[in-house]
């Protein structure tokens, strides 16, 4: 019988070499450079924003829905601001014992169009007509419905200071005769649904 003879293989490392971590580190960083200037990150704040304020509009009319009491938004576009008043005796009028909170606006996001064209035509920012306390407001009664139909606009702060940034323009539309919200972008120097 012949001895049978075993040879030892030295075991290779499973990890990763000094040079390996390098390159992979440098091609990271190179890739990092290419895209970091072109992230907007105002308009990801702008969205954020703009999704945030829908959902609590739409709430507020659900809200008033299920409290049986009017709910009042009033906009306070120069402190980047929204009221929300629970207006439990209907009347219109902020009273004591009703409650009351302030809404503030994300930094970097402001009222305004942002260079882009109207949906609705009005006053201002915030195209309601109706004020409580000053400020343009809307109320959403307990049947569901809004006081009126009008639009929010916002846009992001560098929009609001610079021209060709009309791709910053958000908007929330409310229909009178349901409440409904709707949220749209300005694309391409159109409005389109969706934020």
């Amino acid at each position: 019988m012949t001895p049978y003879t075993t040879t030892c293989r030295p075991r290779r490392s499973r990890g990763f070499t000094l040079v390996e971590m390098l390159t992979v580190m440098a091609l990271l960083v190179i890739i990092m450079g290419i895209a970091l200037p072109n992230i907007d990150v105002a308009r990801f704040r702008l969205d954020g924003e703009v999704q945030s304020l829908a959902l609590m509009v739409n709430s507020s009319q659900r809200l008033a829905v299920l409290r049986q009491y009017d709910i009042v938004l009033a906009f306070d576009e120069s402190d980047r601001m929204i009221r929300l008043h629970h207006d439990t005796d209907n009347d219109g009028e902020m009273e004591s014992g009703e409650e009351v909170r302030y809404i503030r606006l994300e930094e970097e996001v402001v009222f305004g169009q942002g260079g882009a064209t109207e949906l609705v035509p009005g006053p201002s920012t915030v195209t309601f007509t109706e004020t409580q306390g000053g400020l343009p407001s809307l109320t959403f009664r307990r049947n569901g419905s809004a006081s009126e139909t009008g639009v929010i606009y916002l846009t992001s702060l560098r929009a609001s200071r610079a021209s060709g940034y009309s791709h910053h323009s958000r908007a929330i539309e409310v229909e009178r005769a349901t409440g409904q919200v709707t949220c749209m972008s300005n694309k391409t120097l159109t409005w389109e649904i969706g934020c």
